[in-house]
């Protein structure tokens, strides 16, 4: 003989399975609705009209007339390399680059300035070392120590940790590591937040007559696409939209400051060999705990009034039980599509960064007026 209680948890458990059995069936549908407001990525391509796609990376940006003099310099070139990737929110996803060296980033970085360089002569400009501005205003940026990549890898800190366990919510891609190289004789530290602070690259322009142009770069190894019920991702070089951004400063105080808009896909993927690891007992039992914690306190009667019938609201949760339910059937997919991969650069890596990130430097110098 069942008591109510029995009975009404009798009634809820049969509803848990049959939302799981039926939740593969909707993902489909799901998956169309969300994304259907996505952003799109940007194609890049040897044969794509650079002027075009600067449009669609850089929207309504009005661009400078042609401005003389016709003399600039390069006072900063940074490049960084994302080499852990982490994408979902219930769901997680970690990707690792391997078998690629910060000296080998640092060897890209350095072909690429020389390669700008060459660009913007080819624009009608003649490019000055940066030793130039060393009795300007930007000496303060000169002065500081440009001595090799930086290597800042987050995965095992604290905060990392603290999303394993469900403490903070990471929606999206988040960067776990990377490395950032500068070239030999430029600015390292010019892009970083200074409140209320004018760049000095401004003054430095007006002090000396001359354009200062200031080059950042972002690549991202993996592409992913966001769906209701999964998350998948490939190997492909594709400069990210935070971080990414070119600035030019002309005498007179006009500057042209440009942060990309939209994703930029380039032709190349780094690796075709992906390696799952095993994830251990707790990593995974943090995945199912982040969906499980809210839903528990309706489900066990954490709240005002309990009872069958209708489906009650959880004061202070925001979650009715049919949320919770649904809540639990999520978090059992969203652990079975969780996990922990390697990406291994294949040996010629260093050949097709090149060539990608050269494409994007083509796309930049889109900035600076003919």
């Amino acid at each position: 003989m069942w008591t109510p209680g029995q009975k009404h948890w009798q009634k809820w458990g049969v509803g848990l399975l049959m939302l799981v059995s039926t939740w593969s069936a909707q993902a489909g549908l799901f998956d169309k609705l969300l994304n259907a407001g996505e952003p799109k990525f940007v194609e890049l391509s040897d044969n794509s009209n650079m002027a075009e796609v600067f449009k669609q990376a850089f929207p309504d940006v009005p661009l400078p007339d042609a401005t003389a003099p016709r003399k600039l310099v390069i006072g900063a070139f940074v490049v960084e390399f994302v080499t852990s990737q982490r994408a979902g929110a219930d769901s997680e996803k970690t990707y690792t680059l391997k078998g690629v060296t910060p000296v080998q980033m640092q060897n890209i970085t350095e072909k690429l300035h020389r390669e700008f360089a060459t660009l913007l002569t080819q624009r009608g400009y003649e490019v000055l070392p940066a030793s130039v501005l060393h009795n300007t205003a930007f000496k303060t940026e000169l002065v500081v120590p440009n001595e090799g990549p930086v290597v800042v890898d987050d995965t095992g800190s604290v905060s990392d940790m603290a999303n394993t366990a469900g403490l903070i919510k990471q929606k999206g891609e988040t960067q776990m590591a990377s490395v950032t190289a500068t070239a030999k004789g430029t600015a390292p530290k010019v892009f970083e937040s200074k409140f209320l602070v004018l760049p000095v690259a401004r003054e430095a322009a007006n002090e000396t007559g001359l354009a200062v142009i200031q080059v950042r770069l972002k690549l991202n190894f993996m592409q992913f696409d966001f769906g209701f019920t999964k998350i998948d991702g490939k190997p492909r070089n594709t400069l990210a939209t935070k971080d990414s951004r070119i600035e030019v400063f002309w005498p007179t105080s006009k500057s042209t400051q440009l942060a990309l808009k939209t994703p930029v896909v380039l032709p190349s993927g780094v690796a075709e060999k992906i390696t799952e690891l095993d994830m251990s007992t707790g990593e995974k039992a943090a995945v199912v705990a982040k969906g499980l914690y809210g839903a528990a306190n309706s489900l066990l009667g954490f709240g005002p009034s309990s009872g069958g019938g209708a489906p009650r609201f959880v004061a202070g949760s925001g979650m009715t039980q049919v949320d919770a339910v649904a809540s639990i059937g999520l978090t059992a997919h969203s652990a079975a599509n969780s996990g922990k991969f390697e990406v291994t650069a294949e040996a010629d890596y260093e050949e097709k960064v090149g060539k990608d990130l050269a494409l994007v430097l083509q796309l930049y110098a889109q900035a600076i007026p003919k």
